[in-house]
């Protein structure tokens, strides 16, 4: 015997359960499968693929969880209390390590939820031509010379496309 735990079944959804409150939580499952007694990351992942419409509750609860790393984002910089200090000579004072500490924090955070999550936390990029321009785009489907006469006329050619 190897020394690894064997889970049951029952014991697998539970720890499923408690991973999705976890990451709603805007916790990682990295951070999950280090805590005692929990499992590795591969078999948590095993796991998820053999259950139908758990890989998307897994989607949803990292989205609630970005959404909770955003509001304690919005806790941090809001949190004033270390911004002033007593030095030893008595004297109150601005602690800007603190400050940038703060910041580091925050920018962290939201670059992070930008990543996993670019659709609400990422910055929108509008794009404008300032003259008419054209563009390819290479669909990786054949057309024929009538087909793309036809569509940049915005008409149909008649045949299948």
């Amino acid at each position: 015997m190897s020394g690894k735990p064997k889970w049951t079944r029952e014991q697998q959804d539970q720890l499923l359960e408690e991973l999705i409150e976890w990451l709603e939580a805007g916790k990682t499952l990295r951070d999950f499968c280090r805590e005692p007694g929990k499992p590795s990351n591969p078999l948590i992942y095993r796991w998820i693929d053999v259950r139908d419409g758990m890989d998307l509750r897994i989607v949803r609860a990292r989205e609630r969880g970005c959404d909770a790393i955003a509001e304690d984002s919005l806790a941090i910089a809001d949190d004033s209390s270390g911004d002033m200090i007593v030095d030893d000579d008595g004297e109150v004072r601005f602690d800007s390590e603190n400050v940038a500490r703060s910041k580091l924090r925050v920018d962290t955070r939201m670059r992070l939820i930008a990543k996993w999550n670019s659709g609400r936390y990422g910055d929108k990029l509008q794009v404008e031509a300032v003259k008419p321009t054209q563009i390819l785009v290479d669909t990786g489907v054949p057309w024929s010379n009538e087909q793309l006469r036809a569509l940049s006329n915005g008409t149909t050619s008649g045949s299948d496309t």
